[in-house]
């Protein structure tokens, strides 16, 4: 069974029968003969990358690679997935907020206590990244891969690789 953040898939060898599992729609149990061969794979969701198998049979496979195994008799068998940390903001200054906003992820806000943050916005996604006016502090500009917006109140991206953000405040 997959934990959130993405899906198990595989093929039964002998029979080519496809096999697919999402920590939304669990499959509990799958009955094979004894001998069979099945290859499953750890499949992401987008934000997500693999994190690792667990059970008997595929707990010292590579996190990243598909997991062969062959049916002995009862066989458990899980794979965890972690953020990928696609998105970095971080913010400058001893003020401020950026929210980031999207279809896929609805309304992100990252405050400068929590700074560095990394909003769970996949490869492929669309984002606005917004500075909420606030009369405590003046936005001062952002960096990195939002320069070109220079002092703009937002910066919009489609993320096609790792993105690193930085939004500069100072005191009002």
């Amino acid at each position: 069974m997959p934990h959130s953040g993405g899906a198990i898939r595989g093929v039964v060898e002998s029979t080519g029968v496809k096999l697919a599992c999402h920590y939304k729609s669990p499959c509990n149990s799958v009955t094979l003969p004894k001998g069979t061969k099945v290859m499953l794979e750890a499949v992401p969701d987008r934000g997500y990358e693999p994190g690792g198998w667990s059970g008997k049979a595929c707990a010292k496979t590579a996190k990243t690679q598909p997991c062969e195994l062959k049916m002995e008799g009862n066989e458990v068998v899980g794979a965890s997935f972690v953020s990928a940390d696609v998105v970095t903001i971080t913010l400058n200054g001893s003020f401020g907020e950026v929210v980031a906003t999207s279809p896929d992820i609805g309304t992100f806000t990252c405050t400068i206590d929590q700074s560095p943050c990394h909003p769970p916005i996949g490869v492929g996604q669309t984002a606005k990244f917004s500075v909420p006016a606030d009369p405590s502090y003046q936005f001062a500009g952002w960096g990195k891969d939002c320069a070109n917006f220079g002092l703009k109140s937002y910066c919009v991206l489609t993320i096609k690789e790792p993105t690193n953000i930085t939004a500069t405040f100072r005191a009002t």
